[in-house]
C-alpha cells in the first residue's frame, strides 16, 4: 500500500512538471507571436498576445516579461489606462523584477495625462469612440502605492477636487484633509486648506444646527492666517473669519427669538447672553441686549450701538500693455471704427489713497 502512495504521488509529480513545462511553451509560442506582430508595426495586437502569453506561463519570470512588453506595446498605441493595468500587475505580484521608481514615474505620468482628460480609445481603428472614464480609479491606485512620492501631493488634490465635482463631499474633505496633513508648507496643502475654508463656509451659510461647521471653518481659517499672514487670499481668509462671525451670530439671536416666542424665556436667554459674550461686534449684539433687558429686568444694557465696519481703498491704474490695445483698419475710410487713441502712449497714474471710505455692512459679508 505505501509504495502504491509513492507511486502515486510521483506519477503527479510528473504529470504537474509535464503541465507546467506545456503551459510555458504555448507561453513562448504567444510571446514569439507578439514580437513578430510588433515587428510588423501592430503594437495593440503585439499587447494582447503578450497578455495571452502572461496567462499561459507558469515561470514568474516570463510573466513578468510578458506585461513589461505588453506596457509597452500599449504606450506605443496610445491605450494608457491598459499600460497603467499591466503595471499595476508588475508592482502587486512581481515586485522584486521590476525596478519601483521607474514603474510609479511612469504610473504618476499616466494618471497625470488622464487628469488632463485621456481615455483610451475603444479600438486603434475606431480611435473617436472613447472607453470610460479611468481618471478617478487610476488616480486613487497610484497614491495607495506611493503616497510619500514627490509628485503625490499635486495627485491627491486633483482626486479631492473630483470628488467635489461629483458631489461626494465626505470623500473630498478626506482628501484635503490628507493633502494637508500629509505634505505641510506645499503650494497644494496651501490651496487645499482654502479649499476646505470654501467647503465648511458653503456648509456653514447654508445650514449649521450646532454650529459645528462654524466652529470647524474658523478653526481653518485662524490656522490659515497664521501659517500664511503674507498669502494673496488673506484678505478673502479676514472678511470669511467676519462672515462666519456674523452668520453665527444672526442664528444665535434667530434661536433666541424662536424659544422666546414659544415660551421658552430661559433658554432665549441663555442664546442671546451667548450672542453678548461671544458675537459683541455683531449687529445682533445690540438687539440681543435689548430683547435680554425685556425678558430679565435685572439686566442694564451698555448702550453700546452697532457700527459698520470702514475700509480705507486706493484707487489703482490697469498695468500697462506691451500692445496696441485696439488696431484702426488704415482704409476703413471711418466706416468701420473711429481713429482712436494708441493707450500705450498714455501717462499711467500713480497709485495714490483717494481718501474715500467703503462701509462694509452685513449684507455685503
Amino acid at each position: 500500500m505505501k509504495n502504491t502512495s509513492i507511486f502515486l504521488f510521483f506519477v503527479l509529480f510528473a504529470g504537474f512538471l509535464f503541465s507546467a513545462a506545456g503551459n510555458d511553451t504555448e507561453a513562448m509560442a504567444s510571446f514569439k507571436k507578439a514580437r513578430a506582430k510588433e515587428a510588423d508595426k501592430d503594437p495593440y495586437k503585439a499587447g494582447k498576445l503578450f497578455l495571452e502569453a502572461k496567462l499561459y506561463a507558469d515561470d514568474p519570470v516570463l510573466k513578468a516579461n510578458s506585461l513589461m512588453n505588453a506596457a509597452r506595446c500599449f504606450r506605443k498605441e496610445g491605450f494608457y489606462c491598459k499600460e497603467f493595468d499591466c503595471l499595476q500587475e508588475l508592482l502587486k505580484k512581481h515586485l522584486s523584477l521590476v525596478d519601483f521608481t521607474t514603474v510609479i514615474d511612469r504610473q504618476f505620468e499616466i494618471a497625470e495625462l488622464c487628469a488632463r482628460g485621456h481615455r483610451d480609445p475603444w479600438h486603434p481603428w475606431i480611435p473617436f469612440i472613447k472607453q470610460e472614464n479611468r481618471t478617478r480609479d487610476i488616480l486613487k491606485k497610484v497614491l495607495e502605492n506611493a503616497p510619500c512620492a514627490k509628485q503625490a501631493a499635486s495627485v491627491r488634490l486633483r482626486l479631492a477636487m473630483i470628488y467635489l465635482e461629483d458631489q461626494k463631499i465626505a470623500e473630498s474633505k478626506k482628501e484635503l484633509q490628507d493633502t494637508i496633513k500629509l505634505y505641510p508648507g506645499t503650494e497644494e496643502a496651501r490651496l487645499a486648506a482654502l479649499e476646505m475654508i470654501n467647503l465648511y463656509l458653503q456648509q456653514t451659510e447654508r445650514g449649521d444646527g450646532n454650529g459645528k461647521y462654524a466652529r470647524e471653518t474658523t478653526v481653518l481659517l485662524e490656522d490659515f492666517e497664521k501659517n500664511h499672514p503674507d498669502d494673496t487670499e488673506i484678505d478673502w481668509v479676514r472678511n470669511a473669519r467676519k462672515r462666519i462671525y456674523n452668520k453665527t451670530a444672526e442664528r444665535y439671536y434667530q434661536m433666541a427669538i424662536y424659544y422666546n416666542k414659544t415660551g421658552r424665556k430661559d433658554i432665549a436667554q441663555r442664546y442671546l447672553a451667548t450672542v453678548i459674550r461671544d458675537y459683541p461686534e455683531s449687529r445682533e449684539a445690540p438687539m440681543a441686549e435689548a430683547l435680554l433687558a425685556e425678558l430679565d429686568q435685572g439686566y442694564k444694557i451698555s448702550q453700546k450701538p452697532w457700527t459698520p465696519t470702514h475700509l480705507n481703498f486706493k484707487v489703482q491704474a490697469f498695468p500697462r500693455e506691451y500692445s496696441k490695445t485696439l488696431v484702426t483698419p488704415q482704409d476703413s475710410g471711418n466706416r468701420y471704427l473711429l481713429p482712436i487713441r494708441d493707450l500705450n502712449s498714455t501717462t499711467i497714474p500713480t497709485t495714490k489713497d483717494s481718501g474715500k471710505k467703503e462701509v462694509i455692512t452685513d449684507e455685503m459679508l
